[in-house]
């Protein structure tokens, strides 16, 4: 036992002496006024790079990312939205005024009956009244007006999924009353 403490003893002891003179090796600074010999400072300055001829220079390869051709990741799967039916974009000036925009653009104002069919008012986003009825076409994307009940308006719209796969969209045009805006 008494071995094993002597041993433990020299060996931190040689521990610190070789710690101490790694700490003073270490700290080569020139003293008060005396000036840095040439060997010095040529260690300290670093060496410019040497010039490459344009035959041995080779340049780095940058990987940078091409998205022709490629689906938006960031775009839903399920409906292809049209320049059109986005909010904030500006309408195509080459279809009529009922199919420049969204069908969920238009609010509906109020439904009338005659002695043949129903007609429905709405309000669109450039702030005028159109009428509908049915078989009207409303909106970019071909919707049409199949019904007009007492409180909506159903619009029939065809889209198309990520896989191609044609499916028919429902879109209601609500009448708001006076009655339930006030609740």
């Amino acid at each position: 036992m008494a071995g094993l403490t002597v041993f433990i003893t020299r060996m931190s002891g040689l521990a610190l002496l070789t710690c101490s003179l790694l700490l003073v090796g270490c700290g080569k600074e020139t003293p008060k006024g005396q000036k840095p010999t040439k060997s010095a400072a040529a260690k300290a300055a670093p060496a410019p790079p040497a010039v490459q001829s344009d035959q041995q220079a080779s340049p780095a390869t940058v990987y940078r990312y091409n998205p022709e051709g490629r689906r938006d990741p960031f775009r839903s799967l399920l409906v292809q939205e049209t320049a059109a039916t986005k909010k904030g974009a500006a309408p195509r000036m080459d279809l009529p005024p009922l199919q420049r925009y969204g069908v969920e653009e238009f609010v509906l104002g109020g439904i009338t009956w005659d002695e043949k069919s129903a007609m429905a008012l709405v309000r669109g986003p450039d702030g005028k009244g159109y009428i509908l009825k049915p078989g009207t076409l409303l909106g970019p994307n071909g919707g049409i007006v199949k019904k007009i009940t007492p409180t909506a308006v159903e619009v029939y719209e065809k889209t198309k999924d990520y896989r191609g796969k044609e499916t028919t969209r429902v879109i209601m045009l609500e009448l708001h009353r006076a009655e339930e805006d006030k609740k």
